[in-house]
């Protein structure tokens, strides 16, 4: 990864599809072989000392950024992209508005572009030669494209070429600079204590796109992923498990060595700098852990032990927390996940298909299963 920023090149096709994967939507018009597309960017806070209610330390280090300082050459930089993208008109239809310091209303860059052929050289590019209307429902874009799934196989079997991992790097920093929240010490865990990290918030029907961000990320870009805050009511929200079915993924990644990646908005890509200068001598010569190796507390409690108590559990556990009934069976989760409960992150992930924690939980199920 050492020369990566070198002959990097922002492949527009692989960038855009980030922004649209992470928040973008979809206008299907039935019968018809066209469709709008939504692309939006999502700021999450309107400068960079304001802090949500969830961070429990207030930090105030240096003078606070405006986002709007920052937001009319972003909004050109992506209208430009999408513009010569696309070859068609693209409409502004949303503008974030300035209020209070401490307004966390949703903050909005919505860019529109109507009535795009389904041959349109973007669309045929990401999804093949067929698509047809048929094929295109409204949960379309849960769905991955068959551009990024040739490079997941590709990474799997260990052979991308420089202008794949240019594609790879694109599609992440699409993704980080629509979704990720404006980078910052108060993001590290434990309420800024902790390791310092990049927070990325792709819509909630969007899970299997975090899988796709957590293999690229590893195993391409060199980034460690801390933990994903699954919007699953027995990972997130235990205490009050109906009020986060609908929340976006939380998706945590290592914020040192997320500079392999990067942001290509100004107000990210400035904060994040001054956050890898902040951490520089913390993090620069420490070799660091992946997921599923990276976890904590890997203490695993028998079988026979925890299901008597804890009948519900799904498969491999640390030690069971207590808890009263949760809202498992949600018609909106996952089927591959709906009427389970849960431990940990890494057990959704490997009910979704993550071929990295497969191994992981093969191995100490031999174990456990003693």
């Amino acid at each position: 990864m050492s020369n990566q920023k070198s002959v990097f090149k922002l492949l527009p096709q692989y960038y855009l599809l980030g922004i649209l994967l992470s928040k973008g939507k979809i206008q299907v018009y039935r019968g018809y072989n066209y469709i709008d597309l939504i692309f939006e960017i999502r700021f999450n806070k309107p400068n960079t000392v304001s802090l949500r209610s969830d961070n429990i330390h207030n930090i105030k280090e240096g003078k606070a950024q405006e986002m709007y300082d920052f937001l009319l050459p972003d909004i050109i930089k992506i209208w430009k992209i999408l513009e010569t993208e696309f070859q068609k008109e693209v409409f502004l239809e949303h503008l974030p508005e300035p209020k209070r310091i401490d307004d966390f209303a949703k903050k909005i860059a919505r860019f529109v572009i109507r009535k795009i052929k389904l041959d349109n050289l973007f669309i045929r590019s990401s999804w093949g030669d067929d698509l047809t209307p048929e094929l295109i429902k409204s949960n379309f874009l849960d769905g991955i494209p068959i551009c990024i799934s040739k490079l997941l196989s590709k990474t799997i079997n260990g052979n991308l070429t420089q202008n794949d991992k240019s594609g790879i790097k694109s599609f992440l920093m699409g993704i980080a600079d629509a979704s990720a929240v404006i980078p910052g010490p108060e993001s590290a865990a434990f309420g800024h204590t902790g390791t310092p990290r990049i927070q990325i918030e792709v819509d909630n029907t969007r899970w299997k796109l975090n899988l796709v961000m957590c293999l690229f990320l590893q195993k391409v870009m060199n980034v460690p992923v801390l933990n994903i805050n699954w919007p699953h009511p027995t990972i997130k929200g235990r205490k009050g498990p109906e009020k986060v079915l609908l929340h976006n993924h939380q998706f945590r990644a290592h914020a040192w060595f997320f500079k392999s990646v990067g942001f290509n908005l100004s107000i990210k890509k400035n904060n994040f700098q001054q956050l890898k200068n902040k951490i520089e001598k913390q993090f620069k010569d420490k070799q660091p852990k992946y997921c599923p190796e990276n976890r904590k507390d890997n203490k695993f409690t028998p079988v026979k032990e925890y299901k008597l108590k804890y009948p519900k559990v799904q498969g491999l556990t640390t030690t069971p927390y207590s808890c009263s009934e949760h809202s498992e069976n949600f018609e909106l989760l996952p089927d591959e996940i709906r009427g389970k409960h849960y431990a940990e992150f890494r057990h959704v992930c490997l009910d979704l298909g993550c071929s990295v924690v497969k191994p992981f939980f093969d191995n100490n199920y031999k174990i456990f299963n003693k």
